[in-house]
């Protein structure tokens, strides 16, 4: 938030604007995140679904030098899933 402060002050748009993505990226992750992990203590997802999801939430890799890693997660796809969960708090 400082550093979106400064932006502003400085007139930095594209700095700003890159802030103020990152901000609504990891606000949208960390809530898709904590919902995961609201179903999983709920008993909702097993542990197997919660493991792949939560692996793929924090260390999804769409490089084709990583093969091995779990397929990102498009952030878009979440917003709507993260809205609702904050709706149904």
């Amino acid at each position: 938030m400082v550093s979106i402060g400064s932006a502003i002050e400085n007139d930095d748009t594209y700095g700003l604007v890159v802030l103020i993505r990152a901000l609504v990226e990891s606000t949208v992750v960390l809530t898709a995140l904590f919902s995961k992990m609201h179903d999983f203590a709920h008993g909702k997802l097993d542990y197997v679904e919660f493991d792949k999801t939560v692996t793929a939430l924090l260390g999804g890799s769409r490089s084709e030098y990583q093969p091995e890693n779990p397929r990102a997660i498009n952030i878009l796809s979440l917003m709507p899933k993260a809205d609702q969960f904050v709706n149904n708090m």
